[in-house]
């Protein structure tokens, strides 16, 4: 689907891709300015000084410090990906900040709750294997007291890759 997205765009069109994914980072296509974003490779947009607050992650981009209201770390790479656009789009930079300072994420995206004293985190949207694993990940980092407890239900919309993502999680 993302190749789908990316050739439906015509020459001089811009792309803002994640350079750290495998897929987007071997994409070309003749005439099209690429923007990379990414964590770990050199790109036009990178992540740098990243450090677990309360409540989320800070880090900078291009020697400027935002702060992001999530537990989820893979909610970096969509960060990075909007600083890309609003500045591609002269954003001024306080406001983009501001604007990652309100992010509330969307409902059943890793909203949690508190019931009883036990936490709960709802991440029940249309899965994909890239998005569980994101999951799993942000689980397995949640310090807690007593036990950790996740319920995984089925990938949908996998075709006829469905039995063999589901075995790999």
């Amino acid at each position: 689907a993302k190749k789908e997205l990316l050739d439906s765009l015509c020459p001089g069109d811009i792309a803002v891709l994640n350079r750290d994914d495998g897929f987007l980072n071997r994409f070309r296509k003749r005439r099209l300015k690429i923007y990379y974003f990414s964590i770990k490779r050199d790109s036009d947009f990178k992540a740098y000084n990243i450090r677990k607050e309360r409540p989320g992650w800070s880090f900078e981009v291009n020697n400027r410090p935002y702060m992001l209201k999530s537990d989820a770390y893979h909610d970096i790479y969509n960060a990075i990906g909007a600083i890309a656009i609003g500045s591609l789009f002269n954003m001024p930079p306080s406001r983009i900040r501001q604007a990652l300072g309100n992010y509330a994420g969307l409902d059943k995206r890793m909203k949690t709750c508190v019931i009883n004293e036990i936490r709960f985190i709802d991440d029940t949207y249309n899965s994909s294997p890239d998005a569980v694993i994101a999951a799993i990940n942000v689980f397995k980092g949640l310090q807690c007291v007593g036990s950790k407890i996740a319920v995984l239900g089925d990938m949908m919309e996998l075709g006829k890759f469905s039995a063999l993502e589901h075995r790999k999680i």
